[in-house]
């Protein structure tokens, strides 16, 4: 790290001196300049990818250490600040969420309106258009065994339907 700053040093000194245009060497100070700045990135390079090289063998042996605290502390946003003045708030409130009027949900039906039951004949034909080539549902069970069990049980499930 001190070899870097001892070479920044001394760009920056060539870079002072080199401000004297109207001296007589002004072509070979401006060669040493350019020497000396190239000098510089190419060591600010070599110490990037140095360093770069620790850190991922870093995180080759420990992926939460200092290496995570980095990626961390590179990916942290500032903090957003909020209105604390209440009219302000209420203003922000009823615009985003506007108030409407009062939505009168229907009631349970009657039982009596009208549900017909379900009879063993639209049982069976549902049943006969469930392909056995389709995937089972959410519950696994294979369309086969389904078919099955409502051929051999079906006033079971017309009474767990009509209910």
């Amino acid at each position: 790290m001190n070899f870097k700053s001892d070479f920044l040093l001394k760009c920056l000194k060539k870079k002072n001196i080199l401000r004297g245009y109207r001296r007589p060497n002004c072509a070979e100070l401006i060669v040493e300049y350019k020497k000396a700045r190239q000098e510089l990135n190419k060591i600010i390079k070599d110490s990037k990818r140095r360093c770069w090289k620790d850190l991922v063998e870093e995180v080759e042996k420990d992926p939460w250490g200092r290496p995570y605290k980095v990626v961390m502390v590179r990916l942290k946003s500032q903090p957003i600040l909020l209105p604390t003045i209440p009219k302000l708030l209420q203003k922000i409130v009823n615009a985003l969420f506007p108030q409407q009027r009062q939505f009168g949900y229907p009631t349970a039906q009657d039982e009596s309106e009208g549900i017909l039951p379900v009879t063993e004949k639209e049982l069976m034909d549902v049943c006969n258009r469930v392909g056995n080539n389709k995937a089972p549902g959410l519950d696994g069970i294979p369309n086969i065994a389904l078919i099955t069990a409502t051929k051999e049980a079906s006033a079971l499930f017309t009474e767990t339907y009509d209910t």
